[in-house]
């Protein structure tokens, strides 16, 4: 079992740094989705870990000039991957927690 572990662990840690959805790095590595996912379940309810881990990426600043679909009010773009997620004055941050949380495990 500790070489199972050890297996799945690795590969969802390669996961997390490769930017890509789970269904791609599996895709590519030939592992069955359904069990990368049930590993990667029972890996963080074993850690007891309530926190979310975020996986850091390369982010390239890009000037935006004028406003998002004709608004004045000032916004930031974040590119993650093929995703924009534009962000404006005001935003809710529980929100764009939940937002990142979901565009993190793809």
């Amino acid at each position: 079992m500790k070489d199972k572990r050890e297996f799945w662990s690795t590969h969802i840690e390669g996961w997390k740094v490769s930017g890509q959805c789970q269904r791609d790095y599996c895709g590519e590595r030939g592992l069955a989705v359904s069990t990368f996912q049930w590993w990667n379940s029972r890996l963080k309810s074993e850690s007891g870990s309530s926190t979310t881990s975020v996986a850091l990426v390369a982010v390239a600043p890009e000037v935006v000039r004028g406003s998002f679909d004709g608004d004045e009010r000032s916004a930031l773009r974040i590119r993650i991957g093929r995703f924009v997620v534009e962000v404006e004055t005001g935003f809710d941050r529980s929100v764009l927690r939940d937002v990142l949380d979901v565009l993190a495990s793809r």
